[in-house]
């Protein structure tokens, strides 16, 4: 057999072809299978592999999500039922007489606290955090019918998303911020009881409130994100799949080729 396969001149014995027919149709099966285990890898759930790993996305992007702005004028509404809360926050900056550093201040040392990237509060910076913090609030509680704090939220849990800031530490700022002052008003003999019940009162629902529409915010921003993961996934996995269905058509069609010669040089 050896002599045959080295002298083309010698014709293949019908044993020889039957070997190399059957060798032929291992090799080519052994392929097939091949390609059909890599393509059930590639075609693995989101996050089984780092190849559809979900990207960080503008929520706004992907032209699907609800109103946001219908749920979050709802929040503000529930929150507000006698239309009181924008002239009780006024006076809750007047009780601190328009300066909300110190609050600002609980804000920047929650999120330090936390263990935050320490280059996050270098030397002016915890400073330069804490005086635009304090002119937000002030901003927020001096013009609060103006919902213009709705959008400062927006931009907050965007950047806390694409820095990987889970939600319940956003939250946890939050709250240190609104502790600070309520602490500070019902800790205040000075103010006459019922005038604390006001602002304590509006502190209470306000923080409630905020926590509400931070939370919708980053739902609604994650639900986005999720439906583009999965449309890149779907895109992937039918590029993944043609790929495959090609290289398996060509392989049967080879294989067919093969199997015809083999059947041809048996004949004679």
């Amino acid at each position: 057999m050896l002599f045959n396969a080295l002298n083309p001149q010698c014709k293949p014995s019908a044993q020889a072809l039957k070997i190399g027919q059957f060798y032929s149709l291992t090799m080519a099966n052994a392929k097939l299978t091949n390609l059909l285990q890599s393509l059930i890898r590639r075609t693995q759930k989101p996050g089984a592999s780092g190849k559809y790993r979900r990207t960080n996305v503008v929520a706004q992007e992907t032209g699907k999500v609800e109103d946001i702005n219908s749920q979050l004028h709802a929040i503000i509404q529930a929150f507000d039922i006698d239309h009181r809360m924008a002239s009780n926050c006024r006076k809750v900056s007047e009780f601190f007489a328009g300066d909300f550093s110190q609050a600002a201040q609980a804000y920047w040392n929650q999120w330090r606290d936390a263990g935050q990237n320490e280059n996050d509060f270098g030397q002016g910076k915890f400073d330069n955090l804490v005086e635009r913090t304090a002119a937000f609030l002030k901003q927020k509680m001096e013009n609060h019918e103006t919902f213009e704090w709705v959008d400062r939220y927006r931009m907050i849990v965007e950047d806390a998303c694409n820095r990987g800031v889970p939600l319940h530490q956003l939250l946890s700022a939050s709250s240190a911020t609104n502790r600070y002052m309520i602490s500070a008003v019902t800790s205040n003999t000075a103010i006459e009881h019922a005038e604390m019940s006001v602002l304590a009162e509006t502190l209470f629902n306000l923080c409630s409130m905020e926590m509400a529409i931070v939370s919708t915010i980053h739902w609604v921003r994650e639900k986005a994100a999720m439906e583009q993961s999965r449309r890149q996934y779907g895109n992937q996995f039918e590029i993944d799949i043609a790929s495959a269905t090609r290289e398996v058509s060509e392989q049967a069609h080879l294989l067919k080729q093969q199997a015809g010669g083999s059947s041809a040089m048996a004949q004679g």
